[in-house]
């Protein structure tokens, strides 16, 4: 622990010891420390402080940091992940890691340091805890006062602290949390709850809201957990990471090994002499089990995994759970899992109800916004579903590992895909791409993603380029297919997907064509489409105009 020692000037040289401490048994006893949760920030422009002596260099956010934490008379004792750790030694700094959980959930306070006031940030803190407080006031900001303050609550909300990948861990396992923004102070809950009663807009920018939701919907937790919070959480690795993905990160193993503490399972030791593409095919293959083939390039956020596996149908429809921000409502049509039966002992049941109107799950909100038209699938040796997207021949993993809130503890997936296999189910080829890098859209479309093409037969067991490009295709027209049968108008699509197979068109062409098909019957049924079929009549109007010309064309 760092000792921070006390100083009437504001401006004498920050003084400090190191002292060991040994955390006794959760629950114990109370723990006199603070732990500190901020940005490193740049390196630029580096600060000197003293320990035990010596000198040391901080980042100058940190510097600033213990400025304002130093008290007049009595001293401190903090954790400061920069100063305790010892940031040359790998060995220590992955043993620490571990204890994460523990030293932020035992700490008598959480600090969060967002950095100095500027942008109108102290008007920002004071709106936000006017607006949390239950207590009729004349100081409680009106809705045009509101409204002028909403640009200094989004800078502030702008700031790197919400963006950072760490800090998940550290509010999550934190029991009391005070924020700190230059000298103003505020309680973690009233921050939280004072965001939510202000209901700010942040639909015109999803990665803002994304990113502040989660943060902001652990902290509002934190009174509530109790004196011996588990190190265990809730959810998988695999579902963490489909969410938490997109944060900053110094290095890219933290992306993994900043979830390790909040995770229900712990497949993974962290190491950082190993380096991130070794990392990167750990978590593939715990994911998706070794049964999977993989191609990853050092230095990207980027894997081409080929794996075989069942479609259990489309997605038609994805809205809020206005309840819980953090999750999503999505439907299902056509999902394989209406007609599975599962055994356990002497119950028979289905997996799921049958429903006309589709099978319902409440997903956790993802990194890659889902969107109507994704697929659902099953991969071999997979411990849950994923959800994919057709992109540039490929699919891209949208989510890999989709877990509804209503699934029942004791499904097998395993289980699921052999009996999916027993009965005949098509097992496909299918070629993925899971990116961590690329931006998406308001819409959840997925921006321009730059692929290496280079050694990608080799990658796949398909030797020359056209031979690779004609298999994907082939498998994408059979994956399409798959995901329409028995839809209202799977025939129509067929009949598309059979003229666009045996076409001379580009490849390309053909790619972005399947695409477009599998996109507009995914996005509904007959009434929701607005379509009627009568004979060899289709009206055209809410269809993608190149499936429409390629109608045209069979006509």
């Amino acid at each position: 622990m760092l000792r921070l020692l006390p100083s009437e000037d504001n401006t004498a040289q920050i003084q400090c010891q190191l002292v060991d401490y040994t955390l006794p048994t959760p629950g114990t006893e109370d723990h006199p420390y603070e732990a500190l949760s901020y940005v490193w920030g740049s390196e630029n422009t580096p600060q000197s402080i003293i320990i035990d002596g010596q000198t040391l260099s901080v980042t100058e956010n940190l510097y600033t940091a213990l400025l304002y934490l130093r008290e007049c008379q009595l001293e401190r004792l903090l954790w400061i992940d920069a100063i305790c750790i010892n940031q040359g030694d790998e060995d220590e700094k992955a043993q620490q890691i571990q204890f994460m959980p523990m030293i932020y959930g035992q700490a008598s306070q959480v600090i969060v340091w967002l950095g100095e006031t500027a942008d109108q940030s102290d008007k920002a803190l004071e709106t936000i805890r006017l607006t949390a407080d239950d207590e009729p006031s004349e100081d409680k900001p009106t809705d045009i006062q509101q409204e002028l303050n909403h640009t200094a609550i989004v800078r502030l909300l702008e700031r790197p602290w919400f963006r950072r990948i760490w800090v998940l861990q550290e509010v999550y396992a934190a029991q009391d949390i005070l924020l700190l923004c230059g000298d103003v102070k505020i309680h973690g809950y009233t921050f939280s709850s004072g965001l939510k009663d202000l209901s700010l807009s942040l639909k015109a920018r999803p990665e803002l809201q994304s990113l502040v939701g989660s943060v902001v919907y652990l902290m509002r937790g934190a009174i509530f957990r109790p004196g011996t919070t588990s190190s265990r959480g809730t959810l998988s690795l695999g579902e963490l990471i489909d969410m938490y993905h997109a944060r900053a990160a110094t290095k890219k193993q933290d992306k993994v090994y900043a979830l390790l503490g909040m995770s229900s399972d712990s497949p993974l030791l962290p190491n950082y002499k190993l380096p991130w593409s070794t990392v990167f095919q750990q978590v593939i293959t715990y994911i998706f089990s070794e049964k999977a083939s993989m191609r990853i390039w050092p230095h990207r956020d980027l894997a081409l995994i080929q794996s075989r596996g069942h479609i259990l149908g489309q997605i038609i429809e994805v809205k809020s759970d206005e309840s819980q921000r953090d999750r999503h409502i999505v439907r299902i049509r056509n999902i394989a899992l209406q007609l599975v039966v599962t055994r356990r002992g002497d119950n028979r049941r289905t997996l799921y109800g049958r429903n006309m109107q589709g099978t319902i799950w409440t997903l956790h909100v993802s990194a890659k916004p889902i969107q109507k038209g994704d697929i659902v699938c099953l991969l071999e040796g997979a411990s849950k579903p994923s959800i994919i997207r057709p992109y540039k021949g490929y699919f891209s993993l949208i989510v890999t590992s989709a877990t509804s809130l209503q699934e029942e503890e004791d499904v097998r997936w395993d289980e699921i895909f052999e009996t999916l296999r027993s009965r005949h189910d098509p097992i496909r080829d299918m070629s993925l791409i899971w990116d961590w890098e690329t931006s998406h859209t308001n819409s959840g479309k997925l921006q321009e993603l730059e692929i290496p093409m280079e050694s990608t037969d080799t990658a796949l067991g398909i030797s020359g380029m056209d031979s690779e490009e004609t298999k994907r295709f082939d498998d994408l027209i059979l994956i399409v297919r798959d995901t329409l049968v028995n839809m209202t108008m799977g025939f129509v699509a067929t009949r598309l997907l059979n003229y666009l197979k045996e076409s001379k068109l580009p490849i390309s062409e053909k790619f972005d064509l399947a695409a477009a098909i599998s996109r507009a019957w995914g996005y509904s049924a007959m009434k929701e489409l607005g379509i009627d079929i009568i004979g060899e009549t289709m009206p055209i109007a809410e269809l993608d105009q190149e499936v429409t010309d390629l109608w045209d064309q069979i006509e």
